[in-house]
């Protein structure tokens, strides 16, 4: 059997019909995935997602891992989760924003906490006993800075010019006691003043 050396000619045809192949053939499979529904599975959608705007916005606040401040990186951009943080302090209700407050997910809990504070909520007070137990943390990225925070904590602290000195220091007490005296030192150090 005669094997002729195979030239580099040979060679780089082989690779653009082989890249050409794989190209169109991932061109048949993007048509595939942009098929059209039906105008009716359409609308229906639209529908669904009309009926509770409030839960698309939630959704979208609870599946990122961060909550975000209004101006992030060095660029000083708006994330689109605190966009979608303004859609939920226009469209929410104190009622609603309570409820997130219960939530489990702690995006939601601080987005709901910013939403009535803004409204300047007159029962810090509930806020922060409501949350004194919650010792889990969150990362915040403000600026070009991501910090790691406690909830009961950033509750306490988002209050503390609303509530009266004895107050603060009742609920600052009971906060500390949930934590080992390391663990409230590094967090005296590291989450800010008044603790």
């Amino acid at each position: 059997m005669n094997l002729q050396p195979v030239s580099l000619l040979s060679l780089k045809l082989l690779l653009v019909v082989i890249v050409f192949v794989s190209c169109n053939h991932q061109k048949d499979l993007d048509l595939i995935d942009k098929a059209e529904m039906p105008e009716g599975l359409l609308a229906k959608m639209d529908t669904l997602n009309n009926i509770d705007p409030l839960h698309s916005i939630t959704v979208k606040l609870s599946a990122d891992n961060r909550v975000y401040g209004k101006y992030t990186g060095l660029a000083a951009v708006t994330s689109d989760q605190y966009h979608y943080y303004e859609l939920l302090q226009k469209n929410a209700s104190d009622s609603q924003l309570l409820e997130l407050v219960k939530q489990s997910n702690v995006n939601l809990k601080v987005y709901a906490l910013w939403a009535l504070d803004g409204r300047h909520y007159n029962e810090p007070a509930s806020l922060v006993n409501m949350n004194v137990p919650d010792c889990r943390t969150f990362q915040l990225f403000s600026g070009c800075e991501i910090d790691t925070r406690h909830i009961n904590v950033y509750f306490l602290q988002a209050a503390q010019n609303r509530l009266d000195k004895k107050e603060y220091e009742l609920y600052k007490a009971a906060i500390a006691g949930l934590y080992s005296k390391e663990a409230w030192e590094q967090i005296k150090r590291t989450e800010g003043p008044g603790l």
